[in-house]
């Protein structure tokens, strides 16, 4: 016979499991509940920070324009079979037995886009390839990677000034990153502001044809051949206007020199001379009128065979990536809720499986 001892033992244990198990329940609905809101206000917080991000850093009457739409996609590396272009760049950037055919802009593009009624101004992106360049008060040559500057994309200043969205710089400032400054040793940014920095390009020696060889000789003899067939340098000195730092809210590239469009333009220009890359552009961009909506430019130029991206595309962009992190964290939520659904279940029916016993065994005693 049963004492009521071991049936207060056993009802306290029948109590305490049915306790746990729906303090288990309870918080798996709660961690479940709480990953879905996270994830939900997580993933607004962030597409409210990349439109803020875009709209303070990038002109949103901004665009970039290119001819090949293979600069904007993934396809670059392989360039297929495709029509042969004179104004088209080619490349062995592929690696071995690989060639990378780019469209370029050329100068009647330039001009067409600038006939345009919605569009105010249009700057094409000129490439610059540096020898070497100088620093003031360091002896080391350097190499680097130079792009003209984006008014339409604006930094973070850890020295000196930084021209408000829209604007350009001077004709002879330079703009130097962060990491430059540490790479020389300087500790103090502002120390830098207000030297110079030399850059030093070169043009390939000119080829020439017989008929030329044998009129340099005549008139300027072997020497005057030398000097016509040397490989020529330019030397251009610039004014380092500020120093630039990574920034949570800045969008603008930290590991280039940036210089004037006007320095860009001429510097590229002697560099191409002769050359079939001469007065030719990987892309180009443009501001839009205000009042007219960049997307429908978009669309216009789209139809005479431009590839153009928006202020918008950047945004759809960084939207894309957030909405897959959200929806993976989500994923991890709802998981969490049906187990606490199932959980649930487990929870009644043992509940019922227990009651009936004791009923069962009362019965029996009765």
């Amino acid at each position: 016979m049963m004492k009521r001892r071991d049936i207060v033992r056993r009802a306290g244990r029948s109590l305490r499991q049915a306790k746990a198990r729906t303090l288990l329940t309870s918080l798996a609905i709660a961690v479940g509940a709480f990953t879905l809101t996270i994830s939900i206000a997580a993933g607004e917080g962030s597409r409210q920070y990349a439109d803020t991000l875009i709209s303070s850093n990038v002109d949103p009457q901004a665009l970039i324009i290119a001819k090949d739409k293979t600069l904007f996609g993934g396809n670059i590396g392989q360039s297929g079979l495709r029509e042969y272009d004179p104004d088209a760049l080619s490349s062995s950037a592929g690696g071995p037995g690989r060639t990378i055919t780019i469209k370029q802009l050329s100068e009647e593009d330039l001009t067409k886009l600038r006939e345009n009624q919605d569009i105010i101004s249009v700057e094409p992106r000129y490439n610059v390839v540096a020898r070497y360049v100088e620093f003031e008060g360091f002896s080391k040559k350097y190499t680097t990677d130079i792009l003209q500057y984006d008014s339409g994309v604006r930094g973070e200043a850890a020295a000196g000034a930084i021209p408000t969205l829209g604007k350009g710089i001077e004709a002879n400032d330079v703009i130097i990153p962060k990491s430059y400054a540490e790479k020389l040793g300087v500790k103090k940014m502002s120390s830098l502001i207000g030297k110079t920095l030399t850059i030093i390009v070169s043009r390939p020696a000119v080829v020439l044809s017989e008929e030329e060889i044998t009129n340099i000789i005549t008139t300027k003899g072997v020497k005057g051949l030398k000097e016509a067939t040397a490989e020529q340098t330019k030397e251009v000195t610039l004014t380092i206007r500020a120093v630039t730092q990574p920034s949570s809210t800045s969008l603008a590239t930290s590991q280039v020199i940036q210089i004037s469009n006007e320095k860009a333009k001429e510097l590229a220009e002697y560099t191409t001379k002769d050359t079939s890359g001469y007065q030719k552009y990987t892309i180009a961009t443009a501001k839009v009128k205000q009042g007219i909506e960049p997307e429908s430019v978009k669309m216009d130029l789209k139809k005479e065979g431009y590839t153009v991206r928006t202020a918008k595309d950047l945004q759809n962009l960084l939207f894309t990536v957030v909405n897959i992190l959200q929806g993976i964290v989500a994923g991890f939520g709802v998981l969490a809720l049906l187990a606490s659904v199932f959980g649930i279940i487990n929870t009644q029916y043992i509940s019922v499986l227990e009651r009936t016993s004791q009923i069962g065994l009362m019965k029996a005693l009765g």
